[in-house]
């Protein structure tokens, strides 16, 4: 197996993160940990791209609760950066 994904390989993988992203119930649990909506919008956006960016997509067995997990540490990090903007 080489260090990354073939083409076809990593346009399949694009087409399944992106369709993870746009599925209702995923929004619907980032706005529940999030509290906000433009908070949770602004989650899977920046879970979609950093998730994106990774070169071997096949070592993770599960596509959707990888995306949840990572969803749920973005939220943590954005909710953290926030409340160090507030006074």
């Amino acid at each position: 197996m080489s260090s990354a994904a073939t083409p076809a390989e990593r346009q399949h993988y694009l087409r399944r993160l992106l369709a993870i992203a746009e599925d209702a119930k995923v929004k619907r649990f980032a706005l529940a940990r999030a509290g906000d909506l433009e908070l949770a919008q602004d989650a899977v956006q920046q879970t979609y791209d950093a998730m994106a960016r990774i070169k071997d997509p096949r070592r993770i067995q599960d596509l959707r609760a990888y995306f949840h997990k990572v969803l749920v540490r973005v939220i943590y990090a954005l909710r953290g950066q926030l409340g160090a903007m507030l006074p």
